[in-house]
């Protein structure tokens, strides 16, 4: 008989002691348990105990799984021989499992222990049990496993409805109930960040029909946290327009307020983290550009009150540098810089490196990552400055074509419709510049929610240096509706209001019609009352295809049969001219170099990060002209014109 015992020192009513045996013989293992508990029920995600006492449980589950090892092996020292494995059995699952332990040789308590092990590692199963049969031969070794069950989801809805996924998960996809607790977890964490800080995300799957299941994910928000108050220190009177880097987590302070009767009115922002984070990172860059290599930008303190957050931020920006050399180093063609004597070229380095990332993505390359290094030069001369070398080190990959390309999450949409937007094909080279193009123009149609790389899965084949993009999307409700009227008289002839839906897929599918939308509008002549009793309203019905990029004049048009040609090209010359503009107003990514201090000796700390360097594009030619243009296309269309 071989015996343990695991509890707790002090057992009370809500922290009970577990106790568990082991009883082993020639012939058989057994394992005994308390009355009402089991490997498969104390392992589970979904035990309703306290933490200490879910602890505890698994604890003892998870060291007699071990122990059940341990004791085959004690099994064959029973009879004084060592046992041979005639055969190794595995029911409970048709996965394909490589295990260690094998049929003709010796049976070994830490090959079975790393059989156990290896296979709670995977998440796939709930319960593993490992059974020995002793035959006149040697033994049989069974493994016993039982399967998590796996859903195909079916529908996936959110309580409130506005909350959104974190991550790529749609109708279709097969999950176990790890993965979407792991889906809860995360999105949790995702809303915390944003300001929720008492959010609470709990699921419920109902099972519907055979191994489909639908999911329904219930959000507990809690308050926002705002921001109430902002303090940056540490920036001299010079560079105070910095503190406009933090205009997302800066509340601002509309009317101010009468003492001892009104606080006034502020505009408090939501408490972003993901926000505050990058606005520190582009001040740290901005004086790194500066030469401030040294500068360092931390948040001292977040104080709460209520839902109000104040928020103190130090930036010491230290001495600047000095450059003394500047070296780029990589497999591309080399770029000559323009370099000023004792000073950081900077805004040079920035284009010269945004270029041959262009010339890199052209090509195919898929990895293309940039590092500046800064030594320390020590030349002997007595000066106000430190002088530094700078080294820029470019790593690229093999160039790579595109293989195919996958749309996930279109249910109305068609392929062929998509496709049309892209300026990537399956065979071409794959170029990242074009691939975000793409995507800005499949945000600038207006039928799906914002895409970005993050919903881009880039599946690469090294062998042969291919790659699968598989695109996430989400499609808009069907349903839509406006509502406008002027600021003030005279600025539009009319108020108005619209709703409509897009069309269901009827037809074949080159006809395209989810891409089209059916309006009801109502205007009436006078400003600010949709229904006057002194004036009749002018209803209208409208047939709209919103502008998609590929397709040129075969989209982007209005028709009504109660309006004249004059407002129906007015109103498709708008539908064209304005996603055009934001196509070229779009800018260019900027790419992230992270800035390192080398060594010149054995006795300095070999890498001492100093930041990050952002690189932004050059601006582009007749930008400022372009946006003038979008303004007035925003304001025709906030008019109702």
């Amino acid at each position: 008989m071989l015996g343990s015992r695991l509890a707790p020192s002090n057992p009370t009513q809500n922290n009970p002691p577990a106790s568990y045996a082991i009883e082993v013989n020639a012939v058989s293992t057994s394992i005994v348990l308390p009355s009402g508990l089991s490997i498969k029920r104390m392992l589970s995600r979904d035990m309703e105990v306290r933490p200490l006492r879910q602890g505890i449980y698994q604890a003892v589950a998870w060291e007699i799984a071990l122990l059940a090892a341990v004791c085959v092996g004690f099994q064959a020292r029973v009879s004084g021989q060592p046992l041979v494995i005639q055969r190794v059995t595995i029911s409970g699952t048709e996965r394909p499992l490589q295990l260690e332990t094998k049929a003709g040789e010796l049976l070994e308590r830490s090959r079975v222990a790393q059989d156990v092990k290896r296979l709670w590692a995977t998440g796939w199963f709930d319960d593993i049990r490992v059974l020995t049969e002793s035959i006149p031969e040697g033994t049989v070794l069974r493994f016993v496993l039982s399967e998590r069950p796996r859903y195909l989801l079916r529908k996936v809805r959110f309580k409130p409805r506005h909350f959104e996924l974190p991550a790529s998960v749609f109708p279709g996809t097969f999950m176990d109930r790890a993965g979407v607790e792991r889906l809860a977890r995360s999105f949790q964490e995702k809303l915390k960040d944003s300001g929720y800080r008492d959010a609470i995300v709990n699921f419920e799957i109902t099972p519907v029909g055979i191994h489909q299941a639908d999911v329904l994910f219930r959000v507990d928000e809690g308050k926002r946290t705002v921001v109430d108050r902002l303090e940056v220190s540490g920036i001299s009177l010079a560079d105070s327009n910095q503190v406009a880097i933090f205009s997302a987590v800066q509340p601002r302070k509309l009317l101010p307020g009468i003492p001892r009767v009104w606080k006034g009115w502020k505009l408090r922002p939501q408490l972003n983290q993901e926000a505050l984070d990058l606005a520190l990172q582009r001040l740290r860059s901005n004086y790194i550009s500066r030469g401030y290599l040294d500068a360092t930008t931390n948040v001292e303190s977040i104080a709460f009150e209520d839902n109000l957050a104040s928020i103190s931020i130090r930036v010491l920006p230290g001495a600047p540098y000095r450059l003394e050399g500047l070296q780029i180093s990589d497999n591309l063609t080399p770029t000559a810089l323009d370099m000023l004597p004792n000073q950081l070229p900077m805004k040079e380095l920035c284009r010269c490196l945004i270029e041959k990332r262009a010339r890199a993505e052209r090509s195919g390359v898929v990895d293309f990552g940039a590092q500046l290094f800064v030594r320390p030069s020590y030349t002997g001369e007595v000066s106000t400055q430190q002088g530094v070398s700078l080294s820029a080190r470019i790593q690229t990959g093999p160039s790579h074509r595109v293989r195919s390309i996958e749309f996930r999450g279109n249910h109305h949409l068609s392929d062929l419709t998509l496709r049309r937007v892209l300026l990537l094909s399956e065979g071409e080279r794959f170029d990242r510049g074009r691939l975000r193009r793409s995507l800005t123009r499949l945000n600038l149609t207006g039928l799906i929610h914002p895409v970005s790389e993050f919903d881009v899965e880039v599946q690469r084949d090294a062998t042969q240096q291919m790659v699968d993009l598989v695109i996430s999307i989400r499609e808009k409700d069907k349903g839509r509706w406006f509502l406008g009227a002027p600021a003030w008289v005279g600025l539009a002839r009319s108020s108005w209001f619209s709703i409509g839906s897009r069309l269901p897929n009827w037809g074949p599918p080159y006809l395209e019609v989810p891409t089209h939308f059916i309006a009801m509008n109502l205007a009436t002549p006078l400003p600010g009352l949709p229904l006057s009793i002194f004036n009749r309203a002018h209803l209208s019905i409208s047939l709209a295809r919103p502008y998609l990029p590929g397709q040129g004049w075969r989209s982007g048009f209005q028709v009504s049969p109660q309006a004249s040609w004059s407002q129906m090209l007015l109103a498709s010359g708008l539908l064209q001219i304005k996603p055009r503009l934001e196509e070229r107003l779009q800018p260019t990514s900027s790419l992230q170099v992270p800035v390192q201090w080398s060594s010149t000796s054995s006795d300095e700390p070999r890498v001492l990060t100093a930041g990050v360097l952002i690189c932004h594009s050059p601006r582009k030619p007749q930008a400022r002209l372009l946006s003038y243009l979008h303004i007035a296309t925003e304001w025709l269309f906030a008019t109702g014109l």
